[in-house]
């Protein structure tokens, strides 16, 4: 009989939706043959199955949230099913039953004295002799739970959860090391490091929890329905993922903006004469991929923008490639499908490439890959309209750009005055990885590769 557990999928993806269960009992399935389908905030993802065999039981169904390491299904292998069961040897069958039974009572009592509490060392807490290391798949633990175990040398087979269905949580751990004893291969001072990040990261998050239920308390649920007739609409997922994650940023980044504008006549010229000339009716030719362009070409000289802070946020991690997010408004909410390598990619790729990716935005089709490894965002609301406004930076991005509706402006050329189409747009950025005089720098150089579509012959 195998398992199948639910695997990890990846850092801060701990709870996921069934969309639908693609197997059932009974049937004959063979190995990587995908048995799921789960739905994550944004994306859709197959889980495939690691063995072939008989589905002898299913544990799940459409519609469950589940983590990872939940038991999925049970498989028939009749290679592993068939196995007999191990013979106990001559001397065992020979030996008197009491015997055993008292080898077996004083196996307990050793293994409960190796776990004995020593508070001998109360100034540091110490661990026990190294433990053979043992599956974890059974366990419910985050991989950052999960990565602070094995950075303490813990075998987190023993700790005990306390979070819902037995989860391990990073205090469970901590608690649990601080309760054994004192033969322990790991350095006190590299462990008192450790211990002292926690207790940092745990604080921080007993304050975020204060300050979300303080303003709870200071804004109250009022009965509106007292005022007239109401109605309340549930967020789905895609809203609710997204109200999280700017939440989290607004919190996290000190977030700046910076506003410019460009004359992109003669590239709008340019562009109409591309979009007449399209005959392919399943590509959509639009503005957005010349900014594209122009913001790969922009960060070759300001590398800091396409950057992220490291995790203590002493260093910043420049990034050798553009990969542009770029938000698409969909029937569920916003989502930030990423364009990858666009430094190796010419205008009309970027076109077809984004035209492809937003259709399958729309139908609900991403799948993590098309999300994930954004190092810059662009917002564009110049098809809907207004003048400025102001995007909130993707955490762990540093900065994104948003533009606004073109038009048509008087401006002053020599001795008169000409119309020109002149393009509002704004960055806004982390305030700690970039100042006010690299971001205008870098505004001024978009502007100006804007205006002279010079960037086309490159």
């Amino acid at each position: 009989m195998k398992k199948i557990l639910l695997p990890e999928l990846g850092e801060g993806i701990d709870d996921v939706e069934i969309r639908d269960v693609l197997v059932k009992e009974g049937e004959s399935i063979e190995k990587n043959q995908s048995i799921l389908i789960l739905e994550t905030d944004k994306a859709s993802m197959e889980i495939p199955s690691d063995y072939s065999g008989i589905v002898s039981k299913i544990y799940v169904k459409s519609g469950d949230n589940i983590s990872p390491n939940h038991h999925i299904i049970d498989i028939n292998d009749s290679e592993t099913d068939e196995e007999p069961n191990e013979m106990p040897s001559k001397e065992e069958l020979d030996k008197p039953s009491n015997e055993i039974i008292v080898n077996e009572e004083e196996e307990k009592i050793n293994n409960k004295n190796e776990q004995i509490v020593s508070n001998t060392h109360k100034d540091q807490p110490i661990i026990s002799n190294p433990i053979k290391e043992e599956s974890t798949t059974s366990v419910l633990a985050s991989p950052s739970t999960r990565k602070l175990a094995r950075e303490l040398g813990c075998d987190i087979n023993l700790v005990s959860g306390t979070g819902e269905k037995g989860r391990i949580s990073k205090n469970d751990v901590l608690a649990y090391v601080n309760l054994t004893n004192n033969n322990s291969s790991i350095k006190p001072d590299d462990l008192k490091k450790i211990l002292k990040d926690e207790i940092a990261i745990f604080k921080n998050d007993i304050l975020n929890d204060i300050s979300t239920k303080g303003n709870k308390k200071l804004n109250p649920i009022e009965d509106y329905s007292k005022w007239g007739p109401t109605e309340s609409i549930k967020l789905n997922k895609i809203k609710l993922a997204t109200a999280k994650n700017m939440s989290n940023s607004w919190s996290n980044i000190p977030q700046v903006t910076q506003f410019d504008n460009a004359d992109i006549t003669n590239l709008f010229r340019i562009y109409k004469k591309i979009k007449l000339s399209n005959k392919d009716s399943k590509i959509k030719v639009s503005l957005i991929p010349f900014y594209m362009k122009v913001i790969t070409q922009a960060l070759s000289e300001f590398p800091n923008l396409n950057s992220s802070l490291n995790e203590t946020q002493d260093a910043i991690i420049l990034k050798k490639y553009v990969n542009i997010g770029v938000a698409v408004d969909t029937s569920k909410g916003l989502v930030v499908p990423i364009i990858k390598n666009c430094q190796n990619k010419t205008i009309k790729e970027l076109n077809i490439e984004l035209s492809n990716i937003a259709d399958k935005a729309k139908k609900g089709n991403l799948d993590i890959n098309d999300i994930s490894g954004g190092s810059i965002t662009i917002s564009s609301l110049g098809g809907i309209g207004g003048t400025n406004f102001t995007p909130i930076v993707f955490e762990p991005q540093v900065a994104i750009l948003g533009f606004s509706k073109a038009s048509y402006q008087l401006i002053k050329y020599k001795e008169t005055f000409v119309k020109r189409l002149i393009l509002p747009f704004s960055l806004t950025y982390d305030h700690r990885v970039i100042d006010g005089a690299e971001a205008v720098k870098f505004t001024s150089k978009v502007s100006k590769l804007l205006s002279s579509i010079k960037f086309l012959r490159k």
